[in-house]
């Protein structure tokens, strides 16, 4: 009872006062980067391989495609059906399970490679396995602070052109509190990208703001705020390394995960997930509409 009230008293202190709110996000900031820090520092993480902010908007664009549209991949079973719009000359950002139907992006993110329990043993031999035509694209660790990502899995598991990202957390997303996420979401897409990258709500939201910082268009896939993954769909088709069985296994378990709000909220935190995405894509919709750049989810 004492800590739900401290964290009430709190919360409404963040989200009544601009001027806490820039005082807490810093001390986020500091916290969640000294501790992907140490998590270099204890896996012995070369620094070659480690990411500044600004080191991610160099890799990208010294990428040979385009600059001028992004596709972002998701999820969602609509993906299934347009994902064949997706022109070649098009820039393209992978996510967690994209690889099983979008296998050479230009750059794909992941922020799980442990082999704690049974699942995450089929997670992370599944991601490897979807992967492995990547190629010299970059795959992208993120979240190196949250304990999901082990270097010796990745380095045993991912043959791939491995870069570890120093990002930091901004404020929990609450649809409450409705100043914290939009002062959340504004901080996140007005960042320098000097040093670390802001991670907010959603990883969806962390790569539109990384997109907004090169492309004028964004194009999402696979957003379908809801409903069943492409990979859950009968008209999915198994790629060659996917038994029937193994697809059963990640259809059985996709929800389950070792987050903290996981911990707390269960298979109820994917839905809190979704209704952040509800609340936050149109607010950042509006806002870099203001600055000439435009967010579509493509149905």
């Amino acid at each position: 009872m004492f800590n739900r009230i401290k964290v009430f008293i709190i919360n409404n202190l963040i989200n009544n006062s601009k001027f806490i709110f820039n005082i807490y996000s810093h001390y986020l900031l500091r916290k969640s980067i000294k501790k992907t820090y140490l998590q270099i520092i204890q896996n012995n993480i070369p620094r070659e391989h480690t990411l500044t902010a600004e080191k991610l908007l160099e890799l990208i664009q010294e990428s040979p495609k385009e600059k001028n549209i992004c596709n972002i991949l998701c999820s969602g079973v609509s993906i299934l059906n347009t994902i064949s719009r997706i022109d070649s000359s098009e820039y393209v950002m992978g996510l967690n399970y994209s690889g099983l139907i979008y296998p050479k992006p230009d750059i794909h993110f992941l922020e799980h490679a442990h082999l704690k329990t049974e699942i995450d043993k089929l997670r992370t031999n599944l991601f490897a396995k979807s992967l492995n035509k990547l190629g010299n694209n970059p795959l992208v660790w993120k979240n190196i602070s949250g304990g999901q990502v082990f270097y010796s899995v990745v380095k045993s598991h991912f043959y791939n052109n491995n870069k570890f990202l120093v990002d930091y957390t901004l404020p929990s997303f609450n649809h409450k509190y409705k100043n914290i996420s939009k002062e959340s979401l504004y901080k996140l897409l007005n960042s320098s990208y000097k040093f670390g990258v802001p991670q907010y709500a959603n990883s969806l939201i962390s790569l539109i703001g990384i997109a907004s910082k090169i492309f004028k268009r964004i194009n999402i896939y696979g957003c379908d705020m809801g409903g069943p993954r492409f990979y859950e769909d009968s008209n999915f088709i198994c790629p060659e390394y996917l038994s029937n069985e193994d697809l059963n296994l990640l259809n059985e378990n996709v929800n389950y995960d070792f987050s903290e709000g996981y911990k707390k909220y269960g298979k109820l935190n994917d839905l809190r997930s979704i209704n952040s995405l509800k609340e936050l894509i149109p607010i950042a919709e509006n806002y870099l509409t203001q600055k000439g750049i435009i967010i579509k989810i493509i149905q």
